[in-house]
């Protein structure tokens, strides 16, 4: 977020600032001297008193100033905080009327300052320049003051963005109706820098929103980044023509609406235009937070050979690394190792176990950082991802023996279970449900190392899992979660021979996948891409119906498919005992004639 502003025009006087100190600082010591909610007022009174002339006389220089906050962080606690406001509006009320805005402007930039004071407890900083705007825009109005009203207006909604206590959503309504207030007189004719940055800060806003459909926001957010660029060119204003790039691709690789490969080569684009700006050499930590946003976007590239968009990820976030080091970055040097980690379970080049060795290795680093008490919901993704990591290592036939194949699985099962003890379903359901269709496939691969009861057993549990998820997963809000989450259950009760709850799974995951093919626009190449994602799902529902004596519909759904093994799987069975329609062996066998075709082109 971007702050702006100074609230103190330098018209008053040395006169003004000395009976600032003097008699105001006499007669509102003595007013405090016998409250009796603070302990000591007079010693918070005469801090503020320093701190602001400190203000005045620097013109608000956080290189004067921020010293100064330094040397007495202990008074920066909760009582300075209670008592700042009522000091503040004593200041106000005292001060001739002629003064009042020139002491409103000097509590606006206190509020500044503390809003961007690195030092101690961030959360209270926070606190004490939201009580300062919100004195400040009891003086400056909208039709008396325009440009410090507005950009009061801005530096609030800043304020609010990064708040830590109340509500979070909250919050975030409040910030982006500040941001818009603000834009009510900064406008791009009057003010167009000042609209520029209001426009790419309520952006930021609507992209962190929890309020209303992601979707919306997202698109919001890219029509401010947009609309800010109008103004903020690479000629005119190159730093923070970057910054509103690279806040336009990180928007665009979230982007729900449009094309998935599309909005990311977008983004990639965005990344690499700011890039020209935010050299190594001179924006090193802008640069590594695109290298790092470039490996995001290259992990989940559509376009191009997949091997190479997965090694430019890896390129990208080593490069970032160099910045980001442990002990200067320490949480995004965690992120990175997760990102890596989630980029070897899916690398191409190399030995697939090897791989998979090296993600959860950098995983475990991840976890040197993210702890439940420091960083709880990073601390629980990369629990997740660290699960997932030990699924696949099974699932890829890694492991040596049974014994270390139980124990990966054990292992990813007390990470599932760890992670929702942060993911609960009331707070965070669409990860809850994830870590429970997770969850429901590490029970179920653990069912295969056992036998009878037992083995029952743990496929009741995934059943369990799976069926908990489903509460919340939807085709309609998370289609592809949904499929696979249906899909999975659908093996299990194919296990345990229930044929045909195994055919009613998998028939409602396909109508999805179906639908999913009715909604591509991008041709036949992507309908037969997400055809062959899901090929597994139309063999089993082809081997359900041939288990319920449904040869029709088995034969439909290979159709559908269009896949040879679907059609050899059925021709392979006793034709005579279930195809008895001439008509269903006759379409078979065409089926059949058209896949060859497809095949020799």
């Amino acid at each position: 977020m971007e702050q702006e502003g100074d609230y103190l025009a330098q018209q008053g006087n040395e006169d003004g600032a000395t009976w600032l100190l003097g008699n105001l600082a006499s007669e509102l010591a003595e007013k405090i001297a016998n409250s009796e909610t603070i302990a000591t007022p007079e010693m918070y009174f005469s801090f503020l008193m320093k701190v602001l002339r400190a203000i005045y006389d620097s013109d608000s220089n956080p290189q004067v100033v921020y010293p100064l906050l330094a040397a007495n962080k202990e008074k920066l606690d909760d009582s300075f905080a209670r008592l700042f406001q009522k000091l503040a509006i004593d200041i106000l009320e005292q001060v001739e009327q002629n003064q009042v805005q020139e002491y409103a402007g000097l509590i606006g930039n206190f509020s500044n300052l503390m809003q961007q004071f690195p030092l101690g407890n961030k959360v209270k900083n926070l606190e004490l320049a939201i009580a300062g705007y919100e004195i400040v825009g009891t003086i400056f109005n909208r039709e008396d003051s325009p440009e410090l009203w507005g950009m009061l207006q801005n530096n609030l909604g800043n304020a609010y963005s990064e708040r830590k206590i109340e509500n979070r959503a909250d919050n975030l309504e409040k910030a982006i109706n500040c941001f818009n207030q603000g834009l009510l007189v900064l406008t791009r004719e009057d003010f167009p820098e000042l609209w520029a940055m209001t426009k790419t800060n309520l952006g930021t806003a609507y992209d962190d929103r929890l309020r209303g459909r992601r979707a919306d926001n997202l698109e919001q957010a890219i029509n401010c980044y947009q609309q800010a660029l109008l103004v903020r060119t690479r000629q005119n204003f190159p730093e923070k023509w970057a910054i509103t790039q690279t806040n336009l691709g990180k928007a665009y690789q979230q982007r729900i609406i449009g094309e998935r490969a599309d909005n990311l080569e977008k983004a990639i684009n965005c990344y690499n235009k700011a890039l020209l700006v935010f050299s190594s050499d001179t924006f090193y930590e802008n640069c590594a937070l695109l290298q790092n946003q470039l490996g995001n976007a290259y992990n989940n590239r559509i376009q191009g050979k997949r091997v190479d968009n997965l090694e430019a990820a890896i390129k990208y976030y080593n490069q970032a690394l160099i910045v980001r080091t442990q002990d200067a970055f320490p949480e995004e040097w965690a992120m990175l190792q997760n990102n890596l980690g989630t980029t070897y379970r899916s690398r191409i080049l190399g030995k697939k176990a090897n791989n998979l060795e090296e993600a959860i290795k950098f995983y475990n680093q991840a976890l040197l950082v993210f702890t439940p008490d420091t960083f709880s919901e990073s601390w629980a993704t990369t629990k997740i991802n660290l699960g997932n990591a030990y699924n696949n290592y099974i699932q890829g036939g890694h492991t040596h023996n049974i014994e270390e194949f139980t124990n990966y699985l054990k292992q990813a099962i007390k990470c599932y279970h760890q992670a929702l003890l942060v993911f609960k379903f009331d707070v965070f359901p669409e990860t809850w449900a994830m870590a429970q269709t997770n969850l429901g496939a590490s029970y179920r691969n653990l069912s295969v190392t056992h036998r009878d009861e037992k083995a029952l057993k743990l496929r009741q549990l995934a059943i369990k899992c799976y069926t908990q998820a489903l509460q919340i997963l939807n085709p309609h809000a998370l289609p592809q979660n949904y499929i696979l989450t249906k899909f999975n259950l659908g093996i299990v009760y194919q296990t345990d021979e229930d044929f045909q709850s195994a055919y009613n799974t998998f028939t409602d995951a396909i109508d999805t996948v179906e639908s999913l093919r009715g909604e591509i626009v991008s041709g036949d190449e992507s309908k037969q891409k997400l055809a062959e994602e899901w090929n597994e799902l139309y063999c089993s529902v082809v081997e359900a119906c041939l288990k319920i004596d449904k040869p029709t519909e088995a034969i439909e759904y290979a159709e559908h498919s269009k896949t040879r093994n679907l059609v050899e799987q059925i021709l392979t069975r006793d034709l005579k005992s279930i195809v008895t329609q001439e008509e269903d062996l006759k379409k078979l066998e065409q089926l059949r004639d058209e896949i060859a075709k497809l095949s020799n082109i």
